[in-house]
């Protein structure tokens, strides 16, 4: 007796080899994206280890800044400023000292223990005064200048964190309003997040960078570039209405990287400008702003699209209706009255 074996129908294999490729191409996407990863981890942790080492405290002479215990990060740099922590080695022990001194000044140490730099006592007490005064009126609206221990560059980065987080509140709900999906909201802080991230931890390139550039960085950067990641976003959901994932990312950089390299080249341009100030912010804030438009723009080409195969099941998942109201009066009203 025969038994009748029901065949598949055309569609339902259709069916099944699109699954089976895009399993294959999510697969390959996940795979690509790990790798990518872990090679950027293995040359953080390698850089790291070569300019940035990381060393435990044991002891207590430069206590209370510094306690037996705590962990720090130390960066090689062959410049040195008064006032900095800097670590050198003597007798196979690395020790960690502030510089009183530079090049070319005197140093002298009386019998009763006090410092003189060309002169000028070290008051270290009225510094430490200073600092209880601001602890004890901490709390209170109130607004303290003295030239000893000035805390400027302090106050301001601590002000600049506080307009950084408002600021990235600031472009979460316009990149929610603007967006198509929901999905796109992390890819782009990611993105956002990874760049600022890699342009301060690179200003020791430059040895020496003033705290007014390394504080307000951050801040001009994302204001500067932001549009990248938004052009790079809105192509791939165009190319995806009509292309697979990873068709749709190719095709979207491809048309990305010319539109994004021209913007780039008219802030840099604006950016060098800087640079030919006589005050020597200028070519300070040059230099690490146009780092870190060059550092986007690399995010954005490199990074960004490995988010953007990993995460294209949610992009493709969570589009949702637009928040913004269309705005095709004034649209015909500006057709109407050109001349």
């Amino acid at each position: 007796m025969r038994k009748e074996v029901e065949l598949p129908s055309l569609e339902a294999l259709q069916a099944e080899k699109k699954r089976l490729e895009h399993k294959k191409r999510y697969r390959r996407a996940l795979l690509s994206t790990v790798g990518v990863l872990a090679v950027v981890a293995a040359i953080a942790v390698l850089l790291s280890t070569i300019y940035m080492p990381v060393f435990r405290i044991t002891g207590t002479s430069m206590e209370p800044n510094l306690n037996d215990g705590d962990i720090i990060v130390a960066v090689k740099t062959k410049s040195f400023s008064r006032g900095q922590v800097c670590g050198f080695y003597f007798n196979n022990k690395l020790l960690l000292k502030r510089v009183v001194a530079t090049a070319g000044m005197w140093v002298d140490i009386d019998e009763d223990g006090y410092v003189y730099v060309d002169g000028e006592k070290l008051d270290e007490i009225s510094i430490q005064g200073v600092k209880n005064v601001r602890a004890a009126l901490d709390g209170y609206d109130t607004y303290i200048t003295t030239e000893v221990g000035n805390p400027t560059g302090e106050i301001l980065e601590r002000e600049m964190r506080i307009v950084l987080i408002i600021l990235m509140c600031s472009i979460f709900v316009v990149l929610l309003l603007t967006s198509h999906t929901y999905a796109e909201v992390p890819v782009l802080i990611i993105t956002f997040g990874v760049a600022v991230w890699v342009n301060k931890g690179t200003n020791y390139w430059f040895h020496e960078v003033s705290f007014i550039t390394n504080s307000i960085a951050a801040v001009l950067q994302l204001g500067l570039g932001i549009d990248y990641a938004i052009i790079m976003c809105h192509h791939y959901t165009e190319e995806r209405e009509h292309l697979e994932p990873r068709e749709a990312t190719i095709r979207a950089l491809t048309l990305a990287i010319p539109e994004i390299s021209a913007s780039s080249l008219t802030t840099i341009s604006g950016l060098l400008a800087l640079s030919f100030m006589k005050i020597k912010i200028g070519e300070d804030m040059s230099l690490v702003l146009i780092k870190s438009i060059l550092f986007l723009m690399l995010t954005v080409f490199f990074l960004m699209p490995a988010l953007i195969m990993y995460m294209s099941p949610w992009i493709d998942r969570t589009h949702h209706r637009q928040f913004l109201p269309r705005i095709d009066a004034l649209g015909r009203f500006a057709i109407r009255s050109r001349y």
